[in-house]
């Protein structure tokens, strides 16, 4: 894949990720359908909870990025990535202040306060706009600075923020925050539309033995060198055979289209591009097989 695309990948990730874990400011949209109903479990709905994002460029290679993640896979696969900040599904910060503003403070300022608007600019380069409507904090900003204007608008549950900042002094509960989201209707998140990009972030609830002749030697360096991804892979395959028909990734542009997805209990891997054609197509149960068997020869097993 090209550093172009690589880019583009990165800039995916890190709206999805802003925007829902590490901005209590950064978010806003309109409900897309009516809300869950009330009487339906938390659990139950977190099961069938999808977190949807896709990025369409409209440059002359015309890319486009298809993220779907089921919110319960998400839940059970955080807490098993224990690297730098992150650990047990909580992020670290150095404190709970930015820029001389406490957040914890602000965070609870909002929750209290009445419905009704706390910032509005309008200047001749931009518009923004920050609001609490129907417990939702809601951020609204027009760039018209460039000759084609630029428009970002979020959406995100006070009932989301609370969780985010329930885990103890300077660390965000993102397993919290996802949990708290599962329970939300149907509700788009994050829609940027600019002369370059169309970007959409929002939540539903439709989507779409080897190894046992392997030498010892050979399986115990292997694992060594996975040794920190194991868990992470463990529970990751567990909870995609949930998933047994299921799309999570699509890139499409001029010149190649990725896809990943799982189909009839298999997870499919396919690239088609001028210089390659690549298709995996590999067993849910086969990769489980041979994540247990690596945890099974990793040092100190």
């Amino acid at each position: 894949m090209s550093d172009r695309n690589k880019g583009f990948f990165v800039t995916t990730v890190l709206i999805a990720a802003a925007a829902l874990f590490l901005s209590p400011l950064g978010v806003l949209a309109q409900s897309t359908a009516a809300p869950a109903s009330s009487t339906q479990s938390t659990t139950s709905v977190s099961k069938d909870r999808w977190l949807h994002v896709r990025v369409i460029s409209s440059d002359a290679r015309g890319e486009t990025v298809r993220v779907n993640v089921p919110l319960e896979l998400a839940e059970k696969v955080l807490p098993a990535i224990n690297k730098h900040r992150l650990h047990e599904g909580k992020i670290k910060i150095d404190d709970a202040h930015v820029n001389d503003v406490d957040l914890r403070a602000l965070v609870d300022a909002i929750r209290t306060t009445k419905d009704g608007e706390f910032v509005t600019v309008q200047s001749k380069d931009c518009d923004v706009r920050v609001a609490k409507q129907n417990n939702h904090l809601i951020v609204h900003v027009l760039d018209k600075e460039n000759s084609k204007k630029s428009e970002v608008e979020v959406k995100v549950p006070m009932k989301v923020i609370d969780a985010l900042f329930s885990a103890g002094k300077d660390e965000l509960d993102l397993v919290a925050a996802l949990h708290a989201l599962s329970a939300q209707g149907d509700t788009e998140l994050v829609s940027v539309k600019d002369h370059e990009n169309t970007v959409r972030v929002w939540l539903d609830s439709a989507v779409p033995m080897a190894m046992h002749f392997v030498p010892s030697k050979h399986m115990r360096h292997a694992s060594e060198q996975a040794r920190e991804a194991l868990p992470v892979l463990h529970a990751f395959v567990k909870e995609l055979k949930k998933y047994p028909d299921a799309e999570f990734l699509e890139v499409v542009d001029r010149d190649q289209h990725v896809r990943m997805r799982t189909h009839g209990g298999k997870l499919q891997i396919d690239v088609e591009a001028p210089d390659q054609k690549v298709h995996v197509l590999c067993p849910l149960s086969a990769i489980e097989d041979v994540t247990s068997q690596l945890e099974e020869h990793a040092p100190g097993a």
